[in-house]
């Protein structure tokens, strides 16, 4: 008995070269892609970060005082960049409703403050106290317990961190 041939005949050296080539040309692409994708996503950041500075400074009570609180380029980053304290699924949602971002914290209520510890870090540097703020969103069947962190330098106050729970 003799030993058969297989069905499937090896490729001849131009067709294994011009295989790596496609190959070649397909990882290539792929690359571009994604480097393509990747660039979108740090505009589209870009554009959330700049969205979120252009906000007009929004008024809180506190007991019986008005503070207007504004986004300052940390926090504009801070709320985009970073989840923070929120959870995944809020700081998804967060991203989400970033336009509505200022309604929820317009909409909130006064919950405690207390003084700054004297951290020696660049959020912390000429803070007096922190005003923490609380509300309740639900947006469809999404419901979410949301903190609002606010930062007091005496003359100036700037939203820190929007906390979606």
């Amino acid at each position: 008995m003799g030993v058969g041939k297989s069905n499937k005949e090896k490729p001849t050296f131009e067709e294994s070269l011009r295989e790596e080539e496609i190959s070649r040309n397909k990882k290539e692409q792929v690359v571009k892609l994604v480097k393509t994708l990747n660039e979108v996503k740090k505009i589209k950041v870009k554009e959330l970060v700049d969205l979120i500075e252009s906000f007009q400074p929004i008024e809180l009570e506190i007991n019986d005082r008005t503070i207007l609180a504004a986004f300052d380029k940390y926090s504009a980053k801070k709320n985009v960049y970073t989840r923070g304290n929120s959870t995944q699924k809020g700081f998804t949602f967060k991203i989400n409703n970033i336009k509505e971002l200022p309604s929820f914290i317009k909409n909130s209520s006064y919950d405690y403050s207390k003084l700054e510890k004297g951290k020696d870090t660049k959020q912390h540097k000429g803070v007096k106290e922190w005003h923490y703020f609380k509300n309740n969103v639900q947006v469809g069947d999404e419901k979410y317990d949301v903190v609002i962190n606010v930062r007091d330098k005496g003359d100036k106050q700037f939203v820190y961190e929007v906390i979606f729970r």
